[in-house]
């Protein structure tokens, strides 16, 4: 079976990692979401190909497609009475839940249950309920996603968190740092995935939102937060080795 060459300008082609050559399908994908934070195409391509091994790149490429097609160019479209049309607070909240996902996928911290962990740090028996949420609460700062969330967005620049963070105001103060801020949207996040209330505070308007007894202006919108991820995505995989790996076709 063989494929045709795709070019990193055409549309990009169907979601199937069915072929050996993913960076034929890939290549597309990655230039749809991220050419816009690069100077050209070859910049990016030599972005690409400056990602230390195989797995990684790939692994590089399956997110640009997944975030393609469902964040950057995704809707959740409803047909309730037979029309079609793009509902933004529930597309939006479907996008945060997708953008913190890939987040999720993209950290190397082994994943625990709270029990395993318990039994390695030797502390049977717990004296008393606090004595366990005290521990829960260390699990959670060791293992728990917002862990993985934070070391995402704290790979952005000091001025794009900054500039984040002036999008939360509390008591017409910037949110304290973009850890506050990570919490928050990941917060935001699980509402929507176990209560099913959707994320409205992200939508084009400014809003207020309650944080614990604190009201929170929100001006951070899903842009803002796409913006963020895909700075963070070519942080993550940022890489200067002593010798890249050398593009096919590429002179000696």
């Amino acid at each position: 079976m063989t494929t045709e060459k795709a070019d990193w300008s055409k549309a990009a082609m169907t979601l199937e990692i069915t072929t050996l050559n993913l960076e034929e399908i890939g290549s597309p994908h990655a230039s749809a979401v991220l050419l816009q934070h690069f100077d050209s195409e070859e910049a990016l391509k030599a972005f690409y190909w400056a990602i230390p091994t195989q797995a990684e790149r790939e692994q590089f490429l399956l997110v640009c497609a997944t975030y393609r097609y469902m964040v950057k160019e995704g809707d959740w479209v409803s047909t309730v009475n037979n029309e079609s049309r793009v509902i933004d607070y529930l597309t939006n909240s479907n996008k945060l839940m997708a953008i913190f996902a890939l987040i999720e996928s993209l950290s190397n911290v082994k994943h625990i249950e709270f029990y395993d962990w318990l039994k390695l740090q030797g502390t049977f028996p717990i004296e008393s309920k606090k004595s366990l949420n005290e521990l829960h609460q260390k699990y959670k700062v060791e293992h728990g996603s917002i862990k993985k969330v934070v070391k995402f967005f704290e790979q952005l620049t000091t001025d794009h968190q900054a500039k984040l963070c002036g999008l939360l105001t509390k008591h017409r103060q910037p949110m304290e740092n973009i850890k506050k801020l990570a919490q928050f949207l990941y917060d935001m996040r699980s509402k929507f995935a176990h209560e099913c209330k959707p994320a409205v505070s992200i939508h084009s308007n400014d809003h207020i939102q309650y944080q614990g007894k604190d009201l929170v202006l929100v001006k951070i919108t899903i842009a803002d937060i796409m913006e963020a991820f895909e700075l963070g995505l070519i942080a993550h995989f940022r890489a200067a080795p002593p010798t890249a790996p050398t593009p096919p076709g590429s002179a000696a």
